[in-house]
């Protein structure tokens, strides 16, 4: 509870966490334990600031408008995407660790880490969304754009849309290839912001292609509610992606919705 309450800002999803993945037996008095522990932590780092953004938000986003009811379809099957995705890399993963243990480099950890950062270091460098780091990358996708803006690869202007899917969908397999091959080495990947990166990609990706084909059709029937002529946010897309992704790789529910709730600023 404590250490996903002071990695992502979350106390209450931490203690969620806690009882829904990790204990079979959970009393109350255990709750309120993990809970004013999962607190403190979050307290603590609030007050040390090592992000030096004096919130306790991991990724707070803002939107200049909601979704629209013609998207709820869309994410439907973005979650069942996600999901299916997520389920196929616990699979992958477990073959490949069954492959890793007849490898030679089963018995030199160490080289065996070398190899992968060293690959993992000429991959990354071939992007702009792949050279920075993953939480950096998380933050610009999940937010909405403002007028103007203009980052990583110019994600945020209307001419560079199909530039972006092209860019994203290649940085979304990079970086699923590189978690399934990352995941079991002697070093401490994580499994939290990986696939979150991953979902948040394939999710934008989505999002944009439906910002694409809402302004080159905006007269169908189907976009009548939109009062603007872009009303779709391909941010919501990427935390809807994140979500279902990272909830396919690691079988959470309710908790993961309070999370992203927490590390986004949803609660406040």
């Amino acid at each position: 509870a404590v250490g996903i309450s002071t990695a992502f800002g979350a106390p209450i999803g931490g203690v969620l966490f806690s009882l829904e993945e990790v204990s079979s037996y959970f009393p109350p008095k255990t709750m309120w334990r993990s809970f004013f522990c999962a607190v403190t932590g979050a307290l603590v780092i609030h007050f040390m600031n090592p992000m030096m953004t004096g919130k306790l938000v991991l990724f707070e986003v803002s939107f200049h408008q909601s979704w629209h009811w013609f998207e709820v379809p869309l994410f439907i099957l973005l979650g069942c995407f996600g999901g299916a995705m997520g389920g196929m890399v616990v699979r992958v993963n477990e073959w490949w660790s069954g492959v890793r243990k007849a490898m030679w480099v089963h018995r030199h950890p160490v080289v065996e880490v070398f190899i992968v950062a060293a690959i993992t270091a000429v991959i990354n460098y071939t992007s702009h969304f792949l050279e920075g780091r993953s939480t950096e990358l998380l933050a610009i996708l999940l937010n909405g754009c403002n007028p103007g803006q203009d980052v990583y690869d110019k994600i945020c202007l209307d001419a560079s849309d199909w530039s972006t899917v092209n860019s994203l969908s290649m940085a979304g397999s990079v970086k699923l290839l590189l978690f399934v091959i990352t995941l079991g080495i002697k070093v401490p990947a994580g499994s939290f912001v990986p696939p979150l990166t991953v979902g948040a990609c394939y999710g934008r990706v989505v999002g944009t292609m439906v910002r694409i084909i809402q302004r080159v059709n905006a007269e169908w029937w189907v976009f009548s509610e939109c009062k603007a002529d872009s009303c779709v946010t391909p941010g919501i897309y990427a935390i809807v992606g994140a979500a279902a992704f990272l909830a396919g790789t690691t079988r959470m529910t309710v908790s993961l919705v309070v999370i992203m709730l927490e590390i986004t600023g949803g609660l406040g």
